[in-house]
């Protein structure tokens, strides 16, 4: 005996809330830090059904369901991180492990065999509805990590202990089979013996109460949890180099497209900007005038030079023939007649320098010096467009809509805000915008869970900082492989949200914690009842249903599904018929 107390020590010294609930959902076992988290008595708490602290007087759904889970269909869950509301109404983010006990575990005592081993560990407490549940990180993570795999190694020191003192066993089985025979019995001899109350009388003493058997449809879900993320990103990169003279928000500002984000000093920009443009502008006006050369002044003052000059020689070639005949003739003397013959030849010069000063100027605009210029216009363009967009990227803007965030480059690694006087270089990124049109949820899945997901099933999902509203996403993406971390086994899964009620956009937050509820089964026209009503005797599950004549009957059951506090009854029970539930203090 004394070598199991000391098993009982090492339970009640562990650091976080350990309870161990029985098949029939009642709580066999707890230690002082269980009291402690759920502000209950050790008297108050033993021997109670575990559905009056995380059903009746608080709710936690999320609990309750992880509890079923393991009772009804013996799934563990490890870390899930959950929010737990004790009676005295504190609230407090919590990581939930469970474990179904075997007849070989350390924990396998009698009256334990098959039960459920639940680990509670206490990560903080919230402050108010509106505080946001806390993110864990990585390093927290491994922390927890660390910390399940304490538990672990602890159960395993359990299970040593208990395998190496068998006959304590024999002892505690022999103990507990007495005690469970001796309440078998006086609850038996309480229904025999006392008058059978009426349902009006049942509801008034708050003792017990009846409800009836209804035809219901129960949805199955598996629930994960995430934080809100967007969906697109934008990183944005400079684009020119340059000081920045202001920074025009705050992280996590929700921005519109084309909003200035960022102002960078602009004097050198300005002066290159002016003398691109001049640049341009000069070729643009000399293209222009070459492409009409043909008809440009020049061209026609060297063409009427060209008609004068020539109109002159044909002019002094018939002089040079009249006076050549007077000449002849002995008329004019040879002087005059060889002054004729110069002045023709002159004329002639002037002409040919004339022509070819028509060709020269003709051929300053032929197609090849066109197409040059041509070339040299569309490159100060190009130059004057490039200068002037470096000039604007000094006005970094807001490619979309959305929340700002720290900059993440493509292999992850995060960057940091620019802020007045920090220089700028061409490519550095200054600020990532996540779109709020849409949202992704990025969890994971255990390998049993894993089995029932499938791409496009339905999500609805939630969150402490909206959860007066339900959004509808959808199951997008599930990893075909497993990861392992500090020998954990998950899957990762990525939930879509596509659409955001315009009403509900102002309440979202980049970062918040949500909970997405997927759809994996539909159970259409079977009876449910309270899980609470089915109690074990053996391994049979039994209800006490109460008739008209209100006479009580102990009736044995198939019991189905369960989801929350409800639970589906496979055979045995139809539709319409009142059942008593009892006080599960009682």
């Amino acid at each position: 005996m004394k070598k199991a107390k000391l098993v009982d020590n090492i339970i009640e010294h562990t650091d976080d809330a350990l309870i161990i609930i029985g098949t029939n959902g009642t709580i066999l076992t707890a230690n002082t830090a269980a009291l402690d988290l759920i502000d209950v008595s050790e008297e108050e708490l033993i021997g109670s059904s575990y559905s009056l602290f995380f059903t009746q007087q608080t709710q936690n759904p999320g609990i309750t369901r992880i509890i079923n889970d393991g009772l009804r269909k013996g799934v563990e869950y490890h870390l899930q991180e959950m929010r737990f509301s004790a009676a005295n109404q504190s609230e407090k983010n919590v990581l939930i492990s469970t474990s179904r006990i075997s007849e070989q575990d350390a924990f396998g005592r009698v009256g334990m065999k098959n039960s459920l081993l639940l680990f509670i560990k206490n990560v903080g407490t919230v402050a108010n509805d509106e505080q946001s549940a806390s993110v864990i990180s990585s390093q927290e993570y491994q922390n927890l990590s660390k910390e399940y795999n304490r538990l672990q190694k602890k159960n395993s020191e359990f299970q040593t202990i208990f395998k190496r003192f068998d006959y304590v066993k024999l002892a505690i089985i022999a103990v507990i089979f007495i005690i469970f025979t001796y309440a078998i019995f006086n609850l038996q001899s309480t229904i025999k013996s006392s008058t059978s109350p009426t349902p009006t009388d049942t509801v008034k003493q708050g003792e017990d109460r009846i409800v009836t058997a209804t035809l219901d449809t129960m949805d199955k879900y598996i629930v994960v949890s995430g934080i809100l993320e967007p969906h697109n990103k934008v990183t944005i990169a400079a684009q020119t180099s340059g000081k920045v003279v202001a920074r025009n928000f705050n992280e996590g500002d929700y921005v519109q497209m084309d909003q200035i984000l960022y102002q960078m000093d602009t004097k050198e920009l300005a002066k290159n900007v002016r003398s691109a443009r001049i640049r341009y502008i000069e070729l643009l006006e000399e293209y222009n005038n070459l492409k009409k050369w043909d008809s440009s002044l020049t061209v026609m003052q060297a063409q009427r030079k060209f008609s004068l000059s020539k109109i002159a020689v044909n002019n002094e070639k018939k002089k040079l023939a009249e006076t050549k005949k007077l000449f002849d003739k002995g008329i004019i003397p040879r002087v005059e007649y060889e002054q004729a013959v110069t002045a023709y030849k002159k004329a002639e010069y002037d002409f040919e320098n004339a022509k070819q000063s028509l060709e020269s100027e003709l051929d300053k605009g032929n197609t090849e010096k066109l197409e040059v210029l041509r070339l040299k216009l569309s490159n100060a363009k190009d130059e004057l467009d490039e200068i002037e967009a470096r000039y604007e990227a000094t006005l970094i803007r807001a490619p979309v809509s959305g929340i700002v965030m720290l900059p993440v480059s493509s292999d992850g690694i995060r960057g940091t805000y620019k802020n007045e006087g920090d220089m700028v270089n061409d490519g550095d990124l200054v600020a990532t915008i996540g779109a709020t049109d849409s949202y992704i949820i990025n969890s994971h899945i255990g390998e049993q869970a894993v089995q029932l997901l499938k791409v496009g099933q339905e999500a609805q999902i939630s969150g402490p900082g909206f959860k007066d509203f339900s959004i509808t996403g959808n199951v997008n993406w599930i990893a075909s492989s497993a990861t392992v971390h500090e020998n954990i086994r998950y899957f990762p899964i990525r939930i879509n949200i596509l659409s955001v009620p315009d009403s509900l956009k102002q309440y979202l937050r980049l970062g918040m914690f949500a909970e997405a509820s997927i759809l994996y089964d539909r159970y259409e026209g079977v009876v449910t009842i309270p899980i609470e009503a089915v109690y074990y005797d053996g391994n049979k599950e039994k209800i006490t249903v109460i008739h008209f004549d209100e006479t009580l009957e102990e009736r044995t059951i198939t019991a189905g599904p369960s989801e929350g506090n409800k639970v589906a009854v496979m055979s045995g029970l139809a539709p319409g018929e009142q059942i008593i539930v009892r006080n599960s203090k009682k």
